[in-house]
């Protein structure tokens, strides 16, 4: 059908009309509204040309669901998509769909809505990338926090979460340092790369709980050292027994001290003989202490003249009973010396 308007409005009503190719008029389309000032058209609207400019205040949709470059001809090429916020003297804000990159972008272009592509945000004279600030974010298939091209699957195929940054230019102005403010908490197994693990001095890096653990393929950097139960299995117990004369103690800032009882109780003790002595008199050490070794004769060695003494009623010597005093089965004379080690 080939419609022509009719001016002024043909309408009892004052509503616009249209005659049909047989020189009819149709039912009322487009009504006047002269009380709220509006132009209500009663069917649908389709501007054929280039450009709709809608020099409002408020523009108000009623649609749920907004299709871009959908038309009568359905839907457009692939291309970008997206809405620019222009903004007199700046770098337009702007949401877009980047088909080539295959993601969605938020940054200030100098693109206007006459483009049909998005400038790229890092190019010369462009605004860059922006900020967005959300609630919680709840990812499906992975999140990254990083420049460039990288993906996921670049990190790894079993990566969901990956912080990217630059080894060991912390401090530096060439840097990106991935920082967590506040406390870290991790439920599961920490893998080290092989660069390691480093803390500085002025942070504290903390692992608790009783469950999970830690793992670091690589070597750890603790400049200050490291704290806390270094000797603890999970259960509670020490994972460092003390065998027989041994000591095991725990400092109460972790440090283990591996200490040998028989090393911290030897003692040895030289006594010449001046004066002739008859076999089992007792023979006094001086400064001997024999119940270091609870006077058992397996921590006791003594020496006459060089040569090993066997103890025992059968052997060369008994303990007397005391702390310092020796006798002996044979008699000794001047010049004699008595060498005892004890343990």
């Amino acid at each position: 059908m080939t419609a022509v308007a009719v001016y002024p409005p043909s309408g009892s009503n004052g509503e616009l009309q249209f005659a049909n190719s047989s020189g009819l008029l149709d039912a009322a389309q487009a009504f006047w509204d002269r009380g709220n000032s509006k132009l209500l058209i009663s069917g649908s609207l389709e501007v054929l040309g280039t450009q709709t400019v809608i020099d409002t205040v408020h523009l108000q949709v009623e649609d749920s669901v907004i299709g871009l470059a959908s038309g009568s001809a359905g839907e457009g090429a692939a291309g970008d998509r997206g809405f620019v916020f222009c903004i007199r003297g700046e770098t337009n804000p702007s949401i877009y769909w980047d088909e080539s990159a295959g993601e969605f972008v938020m940054s200030r272009v100098t693109n206007t809505p006459a483009d049909t592509v998005f400038n790229d945000p890092l190019a010369d004279g462009q605004g860059g990338f922006q900020n967005l600030r959300l609630g919680t974010v709840k990812p499906t298939t992975g999140l990254l926090a990083g420049s460039g091209t990288l993906s996921l699957s670049d990190v790894g195929s079993d990566v969901f979460f990956f912080v990217s940054g630059s080894l060991g230019l912390k401090g530096s102005s060439e840097g990106n340092v991935a920082v967590f403010s506040g406390d870290t908490v991790f439920s599961g197994s920490i893998f080290s790369g092989d660069s390691g693990l480093s803390v500085s001095s002025s942070e504290s890096l903390h692992f608790t709980g009783s469950s999970g653990g830690s793992r670091f393929n690589g070597p750890i950097f603790a400049d200050t050292g490291i704290s806390g139960s270094l000797t603890r299995l999970p259960s509670g117990k020490s994972y460092i027994l003390a065998g027989s004369g041994m000591i095991v103690t725990t400092g109460s800032e972790g440090q283990i001290t591996l200490r040998s009882e028989a090393g911290e109780n030897f003692a040895k003790k030289v006594q010449e003989i001046n004066s002739e002595i008859d076999a089992l008199t007792p023979v006094t050490i001086s400064g001997l202490k024999l119940s270091d070794t609870g006077y058992n004769s397996e921590r006791i060695d003594v020496f006459v003249n060089g040569q090993m003494m066997v103890s025992g009623s059968s052997g060369d010597y008994v303990i007397a009973g005391n702390d310092t005093d020796l006798s002996f089965y044979f008699d000794l004379i001047p010049g004699d010396i008595i060498t005892v080690r004890t343990y």
